[in-house]
Parts: C-alpha cells; structure tokens; sequence
C-alpha cells in the first residue's frame, strides 16, 4: 500500500495504518487514539497507556477487545434470535385469549357430555 491510500475514511485506516498519530482519525475528537482496533502481539502490538478497556482482560489490549467484541457479538445475537422465536411461535395467549377461549370450551363440552346434560342448557336463553 502506498502512504496515500492512509487517509481517514478508507477501509484500510483504522486497521492497517502504520502512523496513526500522524494522520487524523474519523473518531479522533470523540476517543483520541483509543477507537482504532488494537494488534495482536505477534502482529507488533504495544500497550497504550491510555486505551479503551472493556471489562475482560485487564493485561492484554488486543485480548480485551477481542473478548469483549466476541462476548457482544454471540450475546446479541443469541438473544436476539430467543427473543424472535418467543414472539413468533411461544408467544402466550394474550391479550385476546382466543386460545383459553377454545381450550375452556372444549372442557366444557367433556364436562357435559360426562355428566349427561344437553351441549347448550335450555335455560341460557329465556323462552
């Protein structure tokens, strides 16, 4: 890659940029230089004093980062989909209570069959 192709809003800015305090970052003025993803230290990190940590690993920033994205990630996405699947095929019976409805009358039926009484009482509607 060429030093023109650093530029802040390429692709390759936040990942690959070999002089990040030199050029200006899209998030510079909200985290300083602590948004970018951190390096693995096989790939040449170094810890910054002031970087952003997210609760996982207390000694290892790219570690951290990666944790904490990984833990977010299946998080979300877990939850996410129970929820869908709870609203779409779990879903109780309510407000409308069609299902209690259908479910009480059915009973109702065995109970008077059971007890030998008409399906419908006579005395429901007045004559």
């Amino acid at each position: 890659m060429t030093e023109a192709s650093f530029r802040p809003g390429s692709d390759s800015y936040a990942y690959d940029n070999p002089w990040p305090k030199l050029n200006g970052g899209r998030f510079d003025w909200l985290f300083g230089d602590g948004w970018r993803r951190p390096l693995a230290k096989d790939q040449g990190a170094k810890m910054r004093r002031e970087w952003i940590w997210f609760g996982r690993v207390s000694h290892d920033e790219h570690k951290d980062w990666l944790k904490f994205h990984q833990t977010t990630f299946l998080l979300f996405t877990v939850l996410t989909t129970w929820v869908t699947c709870w609203i779409m095929f779990a879903r109780p019976d309510w407000p409308m209570g069609r299902e209690w409805a259908l479910r009480e009358a059915h009973l109702e039926i065995a109970r008077r069959e059971k007890a030998g009484l008409p399906l419908i009482s006579p005395d429901l509607i007045p004559r």
